[in-house]
């Protein structure tokens, strides 16, 4: 319907028969036309933005996909240059030792990170089911390089895991959440006091808990 100021509005008509002729002909009735072009328009605008996530969720996909791809290869020559150097030591010192460890296990995190990205990928675009992990491996393969980060700081990381604790879930996103409550921990640690972060799972009736504490500085909740 064309509205006075030239411009169409939507309607949204509702009749309801009173009466009719003895041939069934409309005698009486009632109709009742509502306004809806705001919600046409909130409608058309919601499918804008709809079409522009698609697209934008596409171009981040691609993005995914490139990123994995061109980290493999630097990785791989890394991996191959280290090995190399590694064969050079003949006798290497202890803390030689220990940085050759620390390398070999920043590698194969990094590779396992990475085959997770790549896994997650998969999981979005083809919605494959999530599989059954295995917790306390996970978050014992996390740990080293946190171990010796925590250590060098002078504080202490201590885990109290049950075992073979079940969940299920894609490797990366649980990965990533066990990464980053221990990188806040030691980013937020006490200047006062040495950092000592405490790792633990638990079962009670509701379920499985997951618990990473620390004596840091602690989250500001009136703000």
């Amino acid at each position: 319907m064309k509205h006075k100021d030239l411009e169409y509005q939507w309607l949204l008509s509702e009749e309801t028969v009173f009466e009719r002729n003895d041939d069934g002909s409309l005698e009486k009735q009632l109709g009742v036309a509502t306004d809806i072009t705001t919600l046409k328009n909130i409608q058309a605008s919601l499918s804008t933005k709809t079409e522009k996530l698609k697209v934008q969720n596409a171009d981040l996909k691609q993005l995914a996909y490139v990123a994995t791809h061109d980290l493999k290869h630097p990785i791989v020559v890394l991996q191959g240059h280290f090995h190399y150097l590694k064969k050079q030591f003949v006798q290497p010192s202890e803390d030689i030792e220990d940085s050759i460890e620390f390398i070999e296990d920043e590698i194969k995190n990094f590779n396992v990170t990475l085959k997770g990205l790549n896994d997650a990928i998969k999981v979005t675009e083809l919605r494959i089911e999530k599989v059954p992990l295995n917790l306390t491996e996970l978050i014992k393969a996390t740990l080293p390089t946190f171990k010796r980060q925590v250590e060098q700081l002078g504080g202490k990381l201590t885990t109290r895991l049950l075992e073979n604790v079940v969940v299920f879930g894609t490797t990366v996103y649980f990965q990533s959440i066990i990464q980053n409550l221990l990188s806040n921990a030691i980013e937020y640690r006490s200047l006062t006091e040495k950092l000592e972060i405490n790792i633990s799972t638990s079962v009670d009736k509701k379920g499985l808990i997951f618990n990473v504490e620390d004596n840091g500085l602690g989250m500001d909740l009136v703000r």
